[in-house]
């Protein structure tokens, strides 16, 4: 990449698109190292596709039917079609197959609300974590951004 050219990034993601709003925004900035190149989703139906068309990124829904090899196939085609350089996991309620994360190399970055392992796993996500980590007495939610 050359000194003006951004990194393109994939929002993968499956609820209300928060975080994929935020980092669209972000893009915007003139003194961003980034674009958002692709927002994907396993639901036409959930939020992060209005904050894709409001922020006009292209969209890409995989249908939840799609599971396991399959999935990863086509994830893995997308993130090559767009030239994709880091893949951004922004409330994606899947575990990621080794498949797409041997192909990213590396390039992957997980957002979670909260400490991992101990406030991960199944149910952990939305308000869920927050009441969870609440509930523990071990202070506030924070935001976690893993490389």
């Amino acid at each position: 990449m050359g000194p003006t050219t951004k990194v393109r990034i994939a929002i993968l993601g499956s609820g209300t698109g928060s975080n994929a709003k935020a980092l669209c925004q972000a893009a915007r900035s003139s003194e961003s190292a980034f674009s958002v190149a692709l927002v994907l989703t396993t639901s036409s139906a959930a939020g992060m596709c209005e904050v894709a068309r409001g922020e006009n990124v292209d969209l890409e829904v995989i249908p939840a039917s799609v599971k396991g090899e399959e999935f990863s196939t086509k994830l893995c085609s997308l993130l090559e079609q767009y030239r994709i350089d880091v893949l951004v996991l922004a409330g994606f309620m899947r575990l990621v197959s080794t498949k797409v994360l041997t192909y990213m190399s590396g390039h992957v970055v997980n957002i979670h609300p909260a400490l991992l392992p101990e406030f991960g796993g199944q149910g952990m996500y939305g308000l869920h974590v927050h009441e969870a980590v609440l509930a523990s007495g071990r202070g506030r939610p924070a935001q976690r951004c893993m490389w």
